[in-house]
């Protein structure tokens, strides 16, 4: 049976219900499999594109069984839209139950996904960690090639992704934070931060955040900033020199 396209919210909301209340036995799958999608979920917040892309291949292959997935365009012969079909239900379900890991408006955006090619195991697109690209491109290929099943991938992925921030939760939850904080140690922190060598190519939003978040204190506290608005941050889709805000 082929679902309508607004089934796609309610097949990752039962399918989010059903790994919360039941978690998926990925001792079920093959050990192949089970590498697959473990390392997809594992690479979650490095790697936000090929885990949006991935969901998004996954629920339109509930959708619409006899697609195609690898086709992620419509100009391709027998292709779809995947960008248009996940910023209208993948990113904003994203958004609700995984926010650490949502895309500002979709996958596609990033150019490693992007690519007017198949997602077939020769697609050339670049990716900072080759193994989970190669990993992305087995599942579909296990599905299309192998006809495994996409809803027991889709379980398996909500599975790994609800424990792993339940886990960060139970984290935060338990750390106690002083009072006051001695201004050394603020500083100190903060270059930590901004000269560590993160593996996000995000890391270079944390200097622009973290003044941000000063403006923010200091608007509650100190009485010239009294009464003023703060705009909101701006996207970030390239660097200020290309976007023309410094020259």
């Amino acid at each position: 049976m082929v679902l309508k396209m607004g089934d796609a919210t309610s097949i990752m909301e039962n399918a989010y219900a059903k790994a919360n209340k039941s978690p998926f036995d990925l001792n079920a799958m093959d050990e192949k499999r089970r590498e697959w999608i473990t390392t997809i979920a594992d690479a979650c917040e490095s790697q936000k594109a090929v885990t949006t892309a991935l969901l998004t291949c996954l629920v339109k292959k509930r959708i619409e069984p006899e697609q195609d997935i690898r086709l992620h365009r419509k100009e391709f012969a027998g292709g779809y839209s995947a960008r248009v079909f996940d910023t209208k239900y993948v990113t904003p379900f994203l958004k609700k139950r995984f926010p650490r890991i949502a895309m500002k408006e979709s996958g596609w955006l990033s150019r490693s996904i992007e690519q007017p090619h198949p997602f077939t195991l020769d697609f050339p697109g670049k990716a900072r960690d080759e193994k989970v690209k190669h990993c992305f491109l087995l599942i579909q290929d296990d599905i299309e090639e192998n006809n495994a099943d996409a809803e027991k991938y889709l379980l398996a992925l909500f599975t790994l992704l609800i424990q792993k921030f339940t886990e960060i939760r139970s984290i935060l939850e338990g750390v106690t934070f002083p009072k006051e904080i001695p201004i050394d140690l603020i500083i100190g922190s903060l270059k930590s931060h901004f000269f560590h060598k993160y593996t996000s190519a995000w890391a270079s939003k944390l200097p622009v955040i973290t003044i941000y978040s000063l403006y923010q204190l200091m608007m509650e506290d100190i009485t010239r900033y009294r009464n003023k608005t703060l705009k909101s941050l701006g996207g970030c889709h390239q660097s200020d020199k290309e976007s023309s805000l410094i020259s």
